[in-house]
């Protein structure tokens, strides 16, 4: 399965492996996670990218800490605790992961495309609009 998508993928994007030290329960809790939390159906394109649904899925198999934000001084003095930072992209979330010190092993595979933001804004969209 892994093969088939890298495959797939070649051309378009550079593609990072990261291999986690992770317990095989920790894995198995993952897999079934990510399955239930499926983001590529129209609706879950929308309200959730990968990158989310990848990192609440860490978070769900106590693999990513789910560390609270920093502490605030709101009006009137009353300490406001923030949620933990969302990482909006890939390599936020990579970076996020390598912090926490579970990278094992990297690998590399394919190569960026040569694509403005509004190639790859618009790109995103037909992809969204082309699964319904």
């Amino acid at each position: 399965m892994l093969g088939s998508y890298l495959a797939a993928q070649e051309g378009l994007r550079e593609t990072a492996i990261l291999t986690l030290d992770v317990s095989p329960e920790q894995e198995t809790e993952l897999a079934g996670v990510l399955q239930v939390r499926d983001p590529l159906t129209p609706v879950g394109l929308i309200q959730a990218s990968r990158v989310n649904v990848t990192e609440r899925a860490l978070e769900s198999a106590d693999i990513l800490p789910n560390e609270p934000g920093p502490v605030t001084v709101g009006r009137g003095g009353t300490l406001l605790q923030a949620g933990a930072p969302d990482s909006t992209t890939p390599g936020g979330l990579r970076q996020q992961i390598q912090n926490a010190g579970l990278v094992t092993a990297r690998q590399t595979t394919g190569k960026p495309p040569n694509v403005s933001s509004l190639t790859s804004l618009i790109n995103g969209l037909k992809e969204m609009f082309s699964r319904e």
